[in-house]
This record gives C-alpha cells, sequence and structure tokens, in this order.
C-alpha cells in the first residue's frame, strides 16, 4: 500500500506535551497518530468500500466479523406433528 504523509497545525506546547508523556510510556507519537486516522477511518467510511479498498490492494480485513456455524433451526411444522403424536 502507498504510503502519503499528512500535516496538520497543532499547538506547539500541546504536542510537546503530547511527546513528553508518550516518551516516559515508550511509545511513539507517530504510531499513536496512525492508530487515531486507523480508527478514524473505520468510523467514517462505510464497511463495503472498506472492503473494496482491502480487497483492491490484496489486504484482509481484520475487523471483519467471521461467519458463525449455526444450528439449521426445526421447520414449525415438524415440531406440530411430533407435539400432535401422543393425542
Amino acid at each position: 500500500m502507498k504510503k502519503t504523509a499528512v500535516t496538520i497545525q497543532f499547538d506547539e506546547t500541546k504536542l510537546n506535551s503530547i511527546k513528553y508523556y508518550l516518551e516516559k510510556k515508550e511509545v511513539d507519537v507517530q504510531d499513536e497518530l496512525s492508530k487515531a486516522l486507523d480508527s478514524l477511518y473505520t468510523k467514517v467510511v462505510p464497511a463495503q468500500v472498506r472492503e473494496f479498498i482491502a480487497m483492491q490492494n490484496g489486504e484482509s480485513l481484520p475487523n471483519q466479523p467471521k461467519a458463525k456455524n449455526r444450528k439449521p433451526a426445526k421447520n414449525k411444522t415438524e415440531v406440530k406433528e411430533n407435539n400432535n403424536e401422543g393425542s
């Protein structure tokens, strides 16, 4: 996937504070910003569009819910017939 740079205007004092406290936790500012943008992408972009983009990029979707194996429901007429057998 091709990466692009994002430039924003942000209060310098606030940014320095963020950097300071993230460094104390040994966390990279760019990693945290990337996570925040990924979260925004997931929140804003419809699932079908994310799926299409992932398919174009040859990626799998990690947050895609997997299909559950469900037991087939009993046929209502089957249940009714079984209940009437003893009558």
